[in-house]
Parts: structure tokens; sequence; C-alpha cells
């Protein structure tokens, strides 16, 4: 059986633009929110609340409901001028996945941008899982992703609060970067997941990512499940028994 989840959300530099090192937040009222976070000379962060109802998303299961920033977020850095978030999507499924996007531009000089997912909490957990990912980083002509916060990596993948899965897309990156962690299985239970892009952009320049993180597995039976299953078998003893 494929697992299903319920879901937190904390900033979006977006599902979250978030600063990388922000703490999990749990989704404003029952709708996923996303933090942003950019720095030049100075920082500005922010929390977008968006249109995407976990009731509904996790009512639906199979189902990918996706939002997309209605517009710019022109962000003033002080010193080094005005950077922009061109764009922002994301993708969930509970049945669960996360795709995640931006755009955007840096102010004159080299700007630094954090966006992190909504933190996903996987209720039931799941075991025997699998989970894969893949990410691509599109510098504009003329630009350069100068550096990474993972490592050298721009993006980072996690359950549990904070297990890495993937780290992905080594910087710098002057045309065109793109990396895929195959499937491979995820020992104990998984109850939550989260994706993180982290990286500085050259001044005057833009870029543009994508991302998609899934995971399956098998759901653990809540208590009650498990009551149910235990007197299922107890009335197959008895019905041989007979």
């Amino acid at each position: 059986m494929k697992r299903r989840w319920i879901g937190g959300a904390w900033g979006i530099g977006l599902i979250l633009l978030t600063a990388v090192l922000f703490s999990p937040v749990v989704a404003t009222g029952q709708y996923v929110a996303i933090d942003y976070m950019v720095s030049g000379s100075g920082t500005q962060s922010g929390t977008i609340v968006t249109d995407l109802d976990w009731d509904v998303i996790t009512a639906n299961p199979h189902t990918t409901y996706a939002w997309n920033l209605p517009s710019t977020i022109a962000i003033d850095l002080g010193g080094t001028g005005t950077a922009h978030i061109d764009g922002l999507s994301i993708g969930v499924k509970a049945d669960p996945f996360i795709d995640f996007g931006f755009s955007a531009r840096s102010a004159n000089g080299p700007t630094h941008f954090a966006f992190s997912s909504a933190l996903l909490i996987v209720n039931p957990a799941l075991t025997n899982a699998q989970a894969s990912a893949w990410a691509q980083v599109i510098p504009g002509i003329g630009s350069s992703v100068v550096s990474g916060d993972f490592g050298s990596k721009v993006y980072n993948s996690e359950y549990n609060g904070g297990t890495t899965f993937a780290t992905l897309v080594s910087a710098p990156v002057y045309g065109y970067g793109y990396e895929v962690a195959p499937s491979q299985s995820i020992p104990g239970q998984v109850s939550s997941m989260q994706v993180h892009w982290g990286l500085t952009v050259s001044g005057g320049g833009q870029a543009s990512g994508n991302s998609d993180f899934t995971i399956l597995g098998d759901v653990i039976p809540e208590p009650a499940s498990v009551i149910l299953l235990g007197l299922g078998s107890l009335a197959l003893i008895r019905k041989h028994k007979v």
C-alpha cells in the first residue's frame, strides 16, 4: 500500500521560500504556508499562505494539488538594491510527493535565496519505504549560481524531521545543473518529509529551479486497526478449530 500523509507547512522562500535553516512551523490554519528568506547587504523574510487546503489534499490522496505565486515579490536589500522572486510553484499529493519550483532575480550584488517546502507529517507513518528525488537549476544568460548551502549542493531532501535523503546539484552552476537520486530504501519508519533550496546567485543575475521528492511505502496500522486485525485472526483460528 502506498503511504498517506497529513502535512503542516512552514515557510517557502516557497512550499516554502524559506531560509534553509528555519525551524519547521505548523501550517497556518488548515492551509499550506510558505516562508522565504533573501539576503544581500540586508535580509528580508516573510510567510505566504497558499490556498491549498490540507483537509482537501488528505481526503483525496491520489490527486495532485498545485499552487503558483500570483505575482512577483520585490525585496529591498538596502545597499545592494532590490531582488525579486518572480515565480514559486508547488505541487503536493497525499500519496505523497512534493514538487517545488522557483524563479528569482538577484540584486546588484550576489544574493542568497533560501526556500523550503512545507513539513509534511506522515500519519500514519510508513515502513518499507522507498524514496527518490531529482532537482534542476538553470541560471539565466550571463548569470551563475555561485554556491550552495549543503556542502556544494543547492538542494536537500529530508525525512523524519532532519534526516537527509539526498543533496543534489553541485555549485557553481553556469549553464544547467541536474541531478537524480534514484529510488532507494529508507530504514525504519517515515513520519515526515520536507525539501530545501539554498543558493547564492551572481549579482544582477537570475536562476530558476524545480524538484521532485517522492516517498512510497506501507502504511503502519493504527492501534485500532491492529486490534481489528487481531480479532480477525482470532476468528479465523476459531473457524479452523470448528
